[in-house]
């Protein structure tokens, strides 16, 4: 590590005034060679003593490895998620928030510069015009792009982990009820029985509607009773339909009753009939639900469109194909089966996401729980 020292003069005190300067190697972003200067006021032996304080302040790595601005960090770190194998869908969230929000307010900055009031002043803006969650979406992309920073040493904290984004209440889930679900079946099976199929996977399995979408008939093991959730199908206006891995990343196995394996065994029989009458060949492995070509998959869109208007047909309005997701969650929990269970049947990341997400439900079992107790000590 190199330092030195330069005599300015005295000044009009007497006292001397000193230029310390600490060279730090070349910047890891653009190669060019940093330095980092100070003045010093007072005597030759105290300038060096100040000088060596700084060179251990380089030598601890207090000091950043570079000058580089926050909109180029966001650029390189968008460029390494897409080498990362994320969905365009990800990618073109993040991207947004970036444009219309990050850069505009905190861009020129370099990272360096950054600090938890910049962050706090640009969600507190940004509150103003869009709700709490997409502000938190907004602050997580800062702290994944502030985190890959620390990684690559181009800065020694993440200083988003001291900002305040703005609290996200929860919202009720909305799910089906029997009634409901009994009316939706109904309904589908009159317009459309390959719909009703869709539902009927949907609420027995808890699966996603990309998750449907994405299901091969090699997924379904007959004999085991088991289904085997790999993929998902994503669709977007600049890149079409994609199928990729799970939300989580994860493959999962699901158990099948006698009704799961029916609606299956119809779906893949109606299938080879439609196949036969109109001349379209089936794939080696053909998705259960394809979409008019039979090979590509079915667009996740056009399958939650068919259950809106079935669920407007019956007057609810209100439902959505995820709350079949839902009903499966609550009708569940509402039997006893343990959390670990539905989580796992589910497909979250980790049991605390479904505790989050049902606690209502949760907490009705817990008044059941506190009958129990009592009807106890009663006897």
């Amino acid at each position: 590590m190199r330092g030195s020292i330069l005599n300015l003069g005295a000044g009009r005190d007497g006292i001397s005034k000193w230029r310390l300067r600490v060279y730090l190697g070349p910047d890891v972003v653009t190669g060019k060679e940093r330095s980092m200067s100070r003045n010093f006021h007072g005597g030759r032996r105290a300038a060096e003593k100040a000088l060596n304080a700084m060179l251990t302040e380089v030598e601890e790595k207090r000091t950043a490895a570079t000058r580089a601005t926050v909109s180029y960090l966001m650029e390189e770190w968008l460029r390494f998620q897409r080498s990362q194998g994320l969905s365009s869908t990800t990618i073109g969230a993040r991207s947004s928030y970036i444009t219309n929000r990050i850069n505009p307010s905190l861009g020129h900055l370099p990272v360096t510069d950054l600090t938890a009031r910049h962050l706090d002043e640009l969600y507190a803006r940004t509150s103003l015009e869009v709700s709490a969650r997409t502000v938190n979406h907004i602050h997580s992309t800062i702290h994944r792009a502030l985190a890959q920073a620390v990684k690559w040493g181009w800065i020694n904290r993440n200083i988003a982990d001291l900002a305040s984004p703005p609290k996200v209440v929860s919202v009720k889930v909305t799910s089906v009820d029997l009634p409901a679900l009994a009316d939706i079946l109904r309904e589908a099976r009159r317009r459309d029985p390959r719909v009703e199929r869709m539902i009927v996977l949907a609420a027995l399995t808890g699966a996603r509607r990309g998750e449907i979408c994405g299901l091969r008939w090699s997924d379904i093991d007959v004999g085991g009773s088991m289904l085997t959730i790999r993929r998902a199908v994503k669709w977007s206006s600049a890149n079409g339909i994609e199928v990729g891995p799970t939300k989580t990343h994860a493959e999962r196995r699901v158990s099948l009753d006698v009704l799961a394996l029916l609606a299956a065994r119809q779906q893949i029989d109606d299938l080879i009939e439609i196949s036969e009458k109109t001349g379209l060949p089936l794939s080696e492995d053909p998705y259960l639900f394809p979409g008019p070509d039979l090979a590509s998959p079915l667009n996740p869109d056009r399958m939650t469109g068919a259950f809106r208007r079935v669920a407007v047909a019956i007057g609810r309005p209100d439902l959505h194909f995820h709350s079949l997701r839902h009903f499966t969650a609550t009708q569940l929990i509402a039997a006893g089966v343990d959390i670990r269970t539905v989580s796992g049947r589910l497909g979250h990341s980790d049991a605390s996401v479904t505790l989050k997400v049902y606690s209502h439900v949760l907490e009705a079992k817990d008044r059941e729980a506190a009958e129990i107790m009592g009807n106890l000590l009663k006897r």
